[in-house]
C-alpha cells in the first residue's frame, strides 16, 4: 500500500495528491463505524474512533508497517475520513486537527 501512494505520488507530481483522492465524489454514507470494520476484513489497516460529546477522534494504525507512512497516505486517509464523516451525518464537519501520532495517523 505505502509502495503504491508513493509511486501514484511520484507519477502525478502534485503535493496535493493525497487530499484530492480522499474527497473524491461517492454516493455511499457509511458510517464511520462500518467503515472501521470494512478496514480491518480486508486491509492491515486499523481505525480506532472514540467519540465525546460532539467530537470524533479517528486514529489509522498501520499494523504490518514500521516505515514511516507517506505524508500523501496521511493526507488522503484524513480528506477521506473527514469526508465520510461530512456524508454520513449530512452536515458540515469541521475538523480541528490533523495529527499524527507515533503509533499511526
Amino acid at each position: 500500500m505505502f509502495a503504491l501512494c508513493r509511486a501514484v505520488y511520484e507519477v502525478s507530481g502534485d503535493p496535493a495528491m493525497g487530499l484530492k483522492l480522499g474527497t473524491e465524489e461517492r454516493i455511499e454514507r457509511d458510517a464511520l463505524q462500518r467503515v472501521a470494520r470494512y478496514k480491518q476484513l480486508t486491509s492491515p489497516e486499523e481505525i480506532q474512533i472514540a467519540e465525546r460529546g460532539n467530537e470524533c477522534t479517528v486514529q489509522f494504525l498501520w499494523l504490518l508497517s514500521d516505515e514511516a507512512k507517506p505524508a500523501p497516505l496521511i493526507d488522503c486517509c484524513f480528506a477521506w475520513i473527514v469526508t465520510i464523516g461530512r456524508r454520513g451525518t449530512g452536515r458540515t464537519a469541521h475538523p480541528k486537527a490533523r495529527g499524527i501520532p507515533a503509533s499511526g495517523i
